[in-house]
């Protein structure tokens, strides 16, 4: 095995690990730093807000975590390419569910409390990122699961071509996703600080408490996306390999008009 094979196989392990940290995290800021009557999660919509904490709770686990392993399943799994397939389409079919809860929680909290829809940052991130996220799911099962039951539809040709704008459209929707994170952790802040608790302060443990949240998201982010893309020193190599393999060909051809 080689050196740059081993790192970036433990490259993998760390994203995949790492992207468990901004969950561990979350649960215990919904658990322990929110205050009484506002911390941890309820079913009951006599306390709005434990149910409302399902939310950011199921968005960041179908965004991060699950969105991080969905990501790393081509490249990090020593399974064959269709098994990784599978895999990969299960993770994101569990963050549609996940994302899928967490939205529907969300907007029937805004009904039971009389809060308007649709208004903020946060919010149009979010329904864009979720749609998105949910289209680029059909997509991909329309597109690469019939060939996993023998079934040559859509044409292998199409998928080939297509293939890449899946990929970046995941990464794209990836980057959409995390910003729909970050400004929501910022909006629940906003709303502890201005009414939940108006008396906190700038240096609380709360407030710390979701900045750790929101950086271990975006150092998640980064790790599976380093990992994602080729190494600048293997591209490096691989770009004099082409320019020699270009090189000798031009010199083969210069010999061969020669002897002519």
């Amino acid at each position: 095995m080689g050196s740059s094979t081993l790192l970036r196989g433990l490259g993998g392990l760390l994203a995949a690990g790492f992207s468990y940290v901004p969950l561990v995290l979350i649960l215990v800021w919904l658990l322990t730093r929110l205050g009484k009557g506002v911390e941890g999660f309820g079913t009951n919509w006599d306390e709005p807000w434990l149910v409302f904490n399902w939310h950011p709770l199921c968005m960041l686990i179908a965004y991060t975590t699950l969105y991080a392993h969905a990501a790393l399943a081509f490249r990090s799994l020593p399974f064959s390419r269709n098994v990784n397939k599978v895999i990969h389409a299960l993770i994101q079919t569990l963050g549609l569910a996940a994302s899928t809860g967490g939205l529907a929680t969300v907007i029937i909290f805004k009904d039971k409390t009389g809060n308007d829809h649709m208004y903020s940052l946060h919010a149009w991130l979010g329904v864009s990122s979720y749609a998105l996220f949910a289209l680029q799911w059909l997509f991909g099962v329309a597109l690469f699961v019939p060939p996993l039951f023998g079934i040559n539809f859509p044409p292998e040709r199409l998928r080939q071509a297509l293939r890449p704008v899946h990929m970046w459209a995941g990464i794209m929707i990836y980057i959409g996703c995390t910003a729909a994170i970050l400004t929501g952790l910022m909006d629940r802040q906003w709303i502890y600080n201005a009414f939940q608790n108006p008396n906190n302060e700038s240096y609380s443990s709360e407030t710390y408490m979701v900045n750790f949240v929101a950086l271990s998201v975006l150092v998640s982010v980064w790790l599976v996306l380093a990992h994602h893309f080729p190494n600048p020193l293997e591209q490096k190599k691989d770009d004099h390999a082409r320019r020699d393999g270009y090189e000798h060909l031009n010199a083969q051809s210069l010999d061969y008009h020669h002897l002519a």
